[in-house]
């Protein structure tokens, strides 16, 4: 009886090493992605200044910036057809093919210009690499106003040259 309450104990206190060291490993672990994605973004973001795009590859129409938002600019040409597709869709008013699509996007990391809740709404751009929605995506803003092309799921954006 001593014994199997004495190998109770020592498995109890051996469980809660592993849970403190598992849960230690995984909020490194947490900690260390946070800091790729971010450093991810920033290289993202800096390649995109620099004429061409990390995660898809495209070119933007070149190193300019739109002085009215402060993002680098893409031109539609430099969409894959996925995107284009999508923008014929958005100019026809739909049927689009997932709920999400033309719902409000809300800007939540502040990175596109801060307007009013419901200016920008958002489509979704399925390549042939994703198995679900994926991330790409295009953000309109207002009716037609602006147009926004992020392939890194809103971590960075360029404005589409229309």
């Amino acid at each position: 009886m001593v014994t199997s309450r004495k190998s109770r104990a020592v498995l109890s206190v051996v469980l809660g090493v592993v849970v403190i060291l598992g849960y230690l490993l995984w909020t490194l672990a947490q900690s260390s992605s946070s800091t790729s994605a971010t450093a991810g973004a920033q290289a993202t973001s800096k390649s995109m200044t620099t004429g061409t795009s990390k995660t898809t590859n495209h070119a933007t129409t070149s190193a300019s910036m739109d002085s009215e938002t402060g993002l680098p600019w893409i031109a539609v040409a430099d969409l894959p057809s996925q995107g284009r597709s999508v923008l014929a869709l958005i100019d026809k008013g739909g049927p689009y093919p997932y709920s999400q699509d033309g719902g409000t996007f809300s800007n939540a990391e502040k990175l596109l210009p801060l307007k009013a809740k419901g200016f920008y709404t958002e489509y979704t751009v399925k390549l042939p690499s994703s198995s679900d929605r994926g991330p790409v995506r295009i953000i309109m803003g207002g009716k037609g106003q602006w147009y926004f092309w992020t392939d890194d799921h809103y971590a960075s954006f360029s404005r589409i040259k229309r």
